[in-house]
């Protein structure tokens, strides 16, 4: 009866382990990165000098980048191995736009959202910088957060 008792204990470990590895490795397997961790679109008709950093866990600097987007153009960065399987932690983006402005951005990355980057729309409340994020969730589409 002990044997028993044991194997179903262990049956039921294993389950849940699995279980884990489905819910956390088994989507990006399936696939993939959707999206790029993060990426800039200028509306503007003159080029601008970004620069986008991202801290993590304990405020460290993990990403630190910086572009000259000309009129009308578009940059990306990639999803890199530490975001694909670090998706329990809080990320801050911090864009700061000409040497002058800086807004941020706090949330969590996965494979189903990135941060999306606007410099320069004319129709948002948050000129000259809108950081907000994208995600697709199946079965509803793509969605906006504006923060």
């Amino acid at each position: 009866m002990k044997l028993k008792r044991s194997g179903m204990i262990a049956g039921a470990l294993v389950l849940l382990i699995f279980g884990f590895y489905i819910y956390s490795i088994f989507p990006y397997i399936l696939f993939g990165s959707l999206f790029p961790l993060y990426d800039i679109s200028n509306q503007d008709d003159t080029r601008h000098e970004v620069v986008v950093e991202v801290f993590g866990a304990f405020n460290q600097s993990i990403i630190k980048e910086k572009y000259s987007i000309g009129p009308r153009g578009r940059e990306s960065y990639p999803k890199t191995f530490w975001f694909k399987f670090n998706r329990w932690t809080d990320y801050r983006f911090e864009v700061t736009l000409d040497n002058e402005t800086v807004r941020t951005y706090e949330g969590k990355i996965n494979n189903f959202n990135q941060v999306h980057i606007r410099l320069y729309d004319m129709d948002s409340d948050y000129y000259p910088i809108i950081v907000d994020e994208m995600s697709y969730e199946l079965g509803k589409g793509i969605k906006w957060d504006y923060h």
